[in-house]
């Protein structure tokens, strides 16, 4: 199974909450935490031999009983995935793919302390077997054993240098212990093996981001843009790392692509409307506004700043509206919005 990690997954590691609160012209900007993704295993494709286990050869039943395992896993049948396991390591107690299957199992229902043991066992029985020091050096990252787990990566990309999300892995961890120079080089080396990995700059952008090195940011996420044309999330990063540099035509350009890309992305709506909003397109801004509030009606600050751009624009009667919603969300920016409209 790949494992990766999300290291600065845009939405938390880029913006801090959903959206930026209008105060006046000051918007507040974010601290990016990390966050992190599995990777589904990948389907079993190979058909399952209906023959008996027991009418195979040994060799013949670890092999059934591996691919049941597997087969049962991707079904999230993690009981019968656990059983044809240890059924295989019962033929073979030296099966080393049964031990990973175990580790893959109880990672799926976050027994991260049996996964480590299952996995640690793998790389005993089958020392060169680099996916299996990746998939252990996860679960020690989601242990925030990072030292730990820096030493199982940096042994799956020496036994495995074309292994992409083991050098992605390395990053996060790097990252998360804020030694971002290691970060960025281990990018570099992923991004030097597969020179079209998109995802390489992307994270390449996320670490700058998080630097506060915004323009620096915004050239990586352009990188990433050119290697993969819908890359949304690149677009969203590149969006908030113009804004933060008040190239506002510019973030709206690139949030504009994000919406384009995800109808769906609340945030990237949001941001839209506060890049136009920044350049005094008042009336540009409400459709946006309007957008992420219909999107996710229960967040308090796009109600907020939908108000203000009908202050600015002199509706104060929908203005009101909004106060009133923030008003039975009892948040606090009711009170400052109808602060705003009170305004002579």
């Amino acid at each position: 199974m790949n494992k990766e990690s999300r290291f600065g997954g845009v939405r938390s590691f880029v913006l801090a909450g959903c959206c930026l609160a209008i105060a006046g012209l000051a918007h507040a900007f974010a601290q990016q935490p990390n966050l992190q993704l599995t990777v589904p295993h990948p389907p079993v494709t190979t058909a399952v031999q209906s023959v008996p286990l027991n009418n195979l050869a040994i060799d013949d039943q670890v092999e059934a009983a591996i691919e049941l395992g597997n087969k049962a896993r991707d079904e999230k049948n993690f009981s019968e995935a656990e059983s044809q396991y240890r059924r295989a390591l019962t033929l073979n107690p030296k099966e080393a793919r049964a031990y990973y299957g175990l580790g893959n199992t109880f990672f799926d229902q976050q027994h991260y302390d049996d996964a480590a043991a299952a996995y640690s066992e793998a790389t005993r029985l089958k020392p060169d077997y680099a996916e299996a020091f990746n998939d252990l050096g996860f679960v020690q990252a989601k242990q925030k054993r990072y030292s730990e787990a820096i030493e199982n990566y940096k042994r799956a990309v020496a036994l495995k240098p074309n292994l992409l999300e083991a050098y992605d892995n390395l990053a996060s961890a790097y990252g998360e212990q804020q030694k971002y120079d290691e970060a960025i080089e281990v990018l570099r080396q992923v991004i030097r093996v597969q020179p079209t990995y998109a995802r390489g700059h992307f994270k390449i952008a996320v670490v700058y981001a998080r630097q506060k090195r915004y323009a620096e940011a915004a050239d990586e996420y352009n990188l990433a843009i050119g290697l993969k044309a819908d890359y949304q999330d690149a677009y969203y990063g590149l969006g908030v790392a113009q804004y933060t540099l008040a190239h506002y035509n510019e973030a709206a350009q690139a949030f504009a692509r994000a919406t384009v890309l995800n109808a769906n992305d609340d945030e990237a709506f949001a941001y839209l409307g506060l890049s136009y909003y920044a350049q005094g397109q008042y009336a540009q801004s409400l459709e946006p506004f309007q957008r992420a509030v219909r999107l996710k009606p229960e967040k308090e600050v796009p109600h907020y700043n939908l108000g203000m751009a009908y202050v600015m624009l002199g509706k104060k009667s929908e203005a009101r509206e909004q106060r009133q919603a923030l008003r039975e969300l009892k948040s606090e920016y009711g009170e400052m919005l109808l602060a705003e409209i009170n305004k002579p």
